[in-house]
């Protein structure tokens, strides 16, 4: 996939697949959609429903949408309920099981299968056990121009990991300006609720529910709400990755 590229699906025409006890919806990742970076997934388990012990080389970042599950990290047991964000540091084994009758449903995202990670002699940043939890409705949202913004997880913030989550809301404003983003490393938008126009230099892609984008590096992309219903968006990006960081330093010094 190179950098003029943008993937859209659609979440009900993915077949799920199985994956331990759950089924797995894999919306963009570099085996499945050939892009660069990032793994997104939709995964939902029934009662019971167990994972076994296992590892990411990076991140793993997930939100609860509905139902209730129990996580252990590095022998530390964490209830996650809707509206609960985990991120399972790198290397740290992390079992899973459902515990709510109501089926738990998750967004996930990992970068496992990035080239970077991949790469010899890459260290792996610090585990950072502390941003391991976090229940989004105590986040604060940030406004930026029509959309209210509250930033999750992020190496930004938190000094930690390798990809941002990000949960953003926004309302219909005529003729309002739209929010800029100057896309570094690959960045996703999936629609909750509402709807939105995602528009690049070339092109304008329509987000309705279900329904998600993937955008390639060094792309000027900007967001509109264009729905009279409230916009509620998931964002994940790589765009604060350290090793992406590296990486860009390198070529700039090559240019010299």
């Amino acid at each position: 996939m190179n950098n003029q590229e943008i993937l859209i699906r659609d979440l009900s025409k993915i077949i799920s697949e199985k994956i331990y006890d759950f089924k797995r919806k894999t919306i963009f990742s570099p085996l499945v959609t050939g892009n660069n970076n990032l793994m997104f997934a939709l995964v939902e388990g029934q009662y019971l429903a167990k994972s076994q012990n296992h590892i990411h080389p990076g991140d793993e970042q997930t939100l609860t949408l509905s139902g209730k599950a129990e996580i252990t990290i590095n022998n530390e047991k964490y209830t996650i309920l809707p509206q609960t964000a985990i991120r399972v540091p790198p290397g740290q084994v992390h079992p899973l099981v459902v515990t709510s009758k109501e089926t738990w449903i998750a967004l996930a995202a990992y970068c496992d299968n990035c080239s970077l990670l991949k790469e010899k002699n890459k260290k792996i940043i610090k585990n950072g056990k502390s941003n391991i939890i976090k229940n989004t409705s105590r986040v604060k949202f940030q406004n930026k121009n029509n959309l209210k913004i509250k930033n999750i997880f992020s190496p930004y913030i938190t000094d930690v990991g390798y990809l941002n989550l990000s949960i953003i809301n926004g309302h219909y404003v005529n003729n309002g300006d739209s929010q800029k983003y100057c896309n570094f490393g690959e960045n996703i938008f999936l629609t909750l609720s509402g709807a939105v126009e995602v528009e690049t230099k070339t092109k304008k892609f329509l987000l309705s529910p279900e329904r998600a984008i993937l955008i390639s590096s060094e792309q000027d992309i900007s967001l509109r709400v264009i729905s009279k219903e409230p916009w509620v968006g998931i964002n994940i990006s790589c765009k604060n990755c350290p090793l992406l960081q590296i990486k860009t330093n390198r070529k700039n010094k090559l240019s010299y």
